[in-house]
């Protein structure tokens, strides 16, 4: 759907001037930079428009699955965003993200050695 399209163009905005704000050691800006998208944009528009789809569909409905497809990239390029001015609340939140498949869940303690930090940054959507 074309909402989830738009956070996702608008998650990857967000990212290139957060981390063109770290690069220039302008950690207020880019806090609230965060603060604002959270608030403004994922609060007061995303996710006051696509609830009804997460608490009335199906479960297998594809927009339901679009929707919690595009709230899960929002949360992980969040957590990588403010692991430099946050790292233990990062750190923790990585660590209990739920698995994405069986075989994730499997391998728990596996996934748990993994470290937000030992994923790295990665480069925003064009």
């Amino acid at each position: 759907p074309q909402i989830d399209r738009f956070m996702l163009h608008r998650l990857a905005e967000v990212q290139r001037e957060v981390d063109g704000h770290f690069e220039d050691f302008a950690f207020s800006k880019a806090t609230t930079l965060i603060q604002k998208f959270n608030v403004v944009d994922l609060s007061g528009f995303y996710l006051d428009i696509v609830k009804d789809r997460v608490y009335i569909l199906g479960e297998t409905s594809f927009e339901r699955r679009a929707c919690q497809t595009v709230m899960r990239e929002v949360l992980e390029r969040l957590l990588l965003m403010i692991a430099p001015i946050l790292p233990h609340l990062a750190e923790d939140a990585w660590q209990n993200l739920p698995a994405d498949t069986p075989e994730d869940r499997s391998s728990e303690s596996q996934k748990a050695a993994v470290s937000i930090f030992q994923r790295g940054q990665t480069e925003p959507p064009r």
